[in-house]
Order: C-alpha cells, then sequence, then structure tokens
C-alpha cells in the first residue's frame, strides 16, 4: 500500500498564514497536550485523571460519550449518577467526576459512563475506558502520531493551523455527523465518492456489507473478497480497493474489512488507525475544516502557542 499527499494544496496552508495576520486574526492557542500511548493492535490511549487516578482511556473520536470501566473508578468511591440519553446511545450507569485532567485541560463536575465491563473496548486490558467527543468537541483536535501527542486548542484561530514544518499539506471541508458521532468527510475510493470518518478506536479501516453493495456493486460473493477468521458469529471478509484519495491525501491498494452490520445506517467508510498513523491531522472543527499532512516529527523551534 502506498500514500502520497500532493504539493498542489501547499497553497492552501500560505493562504491559511496570510490571514492570520490581520488584526482581527486570534493566533493558534493550545490549550492541553497529551501522550498518546501505543496499546498494540495499532490503537493509542491517552492518560485522563479522574481525581487522584490516572485511567488510560481508548481515543475514539467516533464515540459520543466517554466512559470508564467500572473497576477503575470503583475505589474513587465517587457520586453515582444517570445519563439516561445520549444521541441514540443510553448509558444507565454513570460518575459525578469534581475534577477531571486531559494533560494541562482541567473539567471541573463532569459526568462519565462507567462500563460494567461488556463494552465493544472492554477486550483492551491496556485501557480503562473510552475518551470520546463529549470531552473532545470543544476543541480542535490535532493527531500527531509521529510523536505520540493528542493536542487539544482553542477553536476560534485563524484560519490555517499546520503550524508544523511539513513539505505538502492539504485542507479538507468537513461536516459534523450526529449519527456517527464525528466529523465526516468526501472521499473517492476507487473513483465512487463516499462520506468518511476518522475511526481512531478502529486497527483497521472498514465498510459494512450495506454499503459496499449499494456503492461499489460488491459482496461477501464477489471476485477478491476474502474471509476473516473471528472469534463470534460475525460474518467479517477483507476486499482490496485500488485507491482511496481525498482533498490529494492518495493511498494505493488499500486492504478494507467489511462487516456484515456495523455502525451507520448511511453508506460511510471508517478510516482506522493502520491509515491514519500515516498522517498528522490537525481537526479545525471551529472552522468545519481538516488539515493533513504526511506523519513526521516536529522541528524543535515549530510550535504554537
Amino acid at each position: 500500500m502506498q500514500i502520497i499527499i500532493r504539493a498542489l494544496t501547499v497553497a492552501l496552508m500560505f493562504a491559511g498564514f496570510a490571514r492570520a495576520e490581520t488584526t482581527s486574526c486570534k493566533p493558534l492557542t493550545r490549550l492541553s497536550s497529551a501522550e498518546m500511548r501505543d496499546v498494540g493492535s495499532g490503537l493509542v490511549t491517552v492518560p485522563v485523571e479522574f481525581e487522584s487516578k490516572t485511567v488510560p482511556l481508548l481515543l475514539s473520536l467516533t464515540t459520543l460519550q466517554s466512559e470508564v470501566d467500572k473497576s477503575e473508578i470503583e475505589p474513587l468511591r465517587l457520586m453515582p449518577g444517570r445519563l439516561e440519553a445520549v444521541g441514540v446511545w443510553a448509558f444507565h450507569d454513570a460518575v459525578l467526576v469534581p475534577r477531571l485532567r486531559i494533560g494541562d485541560l482541567e473539567f471541573k463536575n463532569r459526568y462519565v459512563a462507567v462500563d460494567p465491563g461488556n463494552s465493544a473496548y472492554s477486550f483492551s486490558k491496556a485501557a480503562g475506558g473510552v475518551l470520546g467527543m463529549d470531552l473532545l468537541a470543544p476543541f480542535d483536535i490535532e493527531l500527531d502520531f509521529a510523536n505520540h501527542k493528542l493536542n487539544l486548542f482553542l477553536p476560534d484561530h485563524c484560519p490555517g493551523a499546520v503550524y508544523w514544518p511539513a513539505a505538502s499539506a492539504t485542507e479538507i471541508p468537513t461536516r459534523f455527523d450526529p449519527w456517527l458521532f464525528g466529523d465526516t468527510f468526501s472521499v473517492k475510493l476507487n473513483d465512487k465518492e463516499i462520506d468518511a470518518v476518522l475511526d481512531t478506536g478502529s486497527t483497521s479501516s472498514w465498510l459494512t456489507e450495506v454499503a459496499a453493495e449499494a456503492v461499489f456493486s460488491i459482496d461477501f460473493d464477489s471476485p477478491g473478497m476474502r474471509s476473516v477468521p473471528t472469534t463470534n458469529d460475525d460474518q467479517v471478509h477483507s476486499y482490496v480497493f485500488r485507491t482511496l484519495d481525498f482533498g490529494g491525501v492518495a493511498f494505493s491498494n488499500l486492504p478494507l474489512m467489511i462487516y456484515e452490520s456495523r455502525g451507520s445506517i448511511r453508506p460511510t467508510l471508517h478510516l482506522g488507525m493502520h491509515e491514519l498513523r500515516k498522517l498528522h491531522i490537525f481537526l479545525a472543527r471551529g472552522q468545519k475544516v481538516m488539515y493533513v499532512t504526511p506523519a513526521g516529527p516536529i522541528a524543535p523551534q515549530a510550535s504554537a502557542q
């Protein structure tokens, strides 16, 4: 599999820098920087402080409600509560956390859902829960996989957010999808347009069989479809797509997992960590755009306020 970020969009980055020099613009202000730790299978956790205890939470930009494992939170004897419904998901148990911290960013009196141990993420012994969009949504989000950093910024800065050295960059419009609990953007997969989402909670990129059939006219019996063994009764297959392109970011010979039933009712490509790790991403949620460069180390002089 190959990845290319074309240089033709570099002008977009410089245009952002030029607009940032106007008197009405606010500077890029970083509120927090937290370490992303590899936990195997390509996934990452972020350390989150619950009062006096630090719990590694799996980073998931497609999970609406953060949750913490019951075994992690019980020793703190926090006040129990209820989250009756969040979107289409309902959590019956929660705790009120007087002080919660992600890096330098502190939250006061936040309810967090309690996972009794049977969620989709309970398989990971290295994670004590999930860090979702309820805590991250108010901020612009930088995913610097090469330097293992999750950085959060104020969303009111001027257009243009690529403050790190990069030979090429691209700017991609985004929109929030309440059904996916995440920011989506248009991509071309095998030259057909489809919505995509950054799925940091998934190792592999994937589609549902419904999406594969509706958009690409392929199903589990199509030539090139390969069955993947699973530990449950779900049917999972793998299929290699020729090309994936979004805003000048290009992958070739991309293997996707095809699930029998999973995720959104709408056809959506979930970009997993196997592909995302090759990129440096700034999700400017306030501007509804995503800045993307190749992943790479930050030079010592490069910084944000």
